[in-house]
């Protein structure tokens, strides 16, 4: 009996040393292949946390400032006046998300538009171009109407 029961303990020794030599270092491949991906899991998880938060920054970008480069013919004070209305008609553009302001809309608000002026002068804008940005431009042109009737 105690012959068998050292065969079966041996053969389990020999068992088990055949299992490391044959198969031990295949273990150590799979674990090493286990904690490289564990590895790039974080690093790829970190890269994704750091997009999605850029993504989110830059999905609703808002305008902090309207710049307006006008043109006329007329002195510094009236076009002071003018950048001062202009300013009034683009002024709620400010806070605004800049994918929810159409460029359409600034044109309609402002080419075509006739400005009185406190000296009982007309302008009458004309808008050339748009930049829509965090620095909104807008460059536009100021004609002065002769015969101006105010109505």
């Amino acid at each position: 009996m105690k012959r068998y029961l050292a065969v079966l303990v041996l053969g389990i020794i020999i068992g088990c040393v055949a299992f490391n030599l044959f198969l031990g270092s295949e273990i150590d491949r799979l674990y090493w292949e286990k904690e490289e991906l564990r590895v790039r899991l974080f690093e790829n998880n970190q890269r994704l946390k750091n997009l999605e938060s850029q993504l989110e920054s830059h999905r609703n970008p808002l305008i902090n400032e309207v710049i307006i480069e006008l043109e006329t013919e007329k002195n510094s004070f009236v076009e002071i006046n003018l950048r001062e209305e202009i300013n009034r008609i683009t002024g709620d553009l400010v806070g605004e998300e800049i994918d929810d302001i159409s460029p359409r809309l600034i044109r309609r608000l402002i080419d075509g538009r006739q400005i009185h002026l406190e000296d009982e002068s007309t302008y009458e804008l004309e808008l050339n171009w748009i930049i829509l940005h965090e620095k909104t431009v807008i460059n536009t042109t100021a004609h002065y109407l002769e015969d101006s009737t105010v109505e």
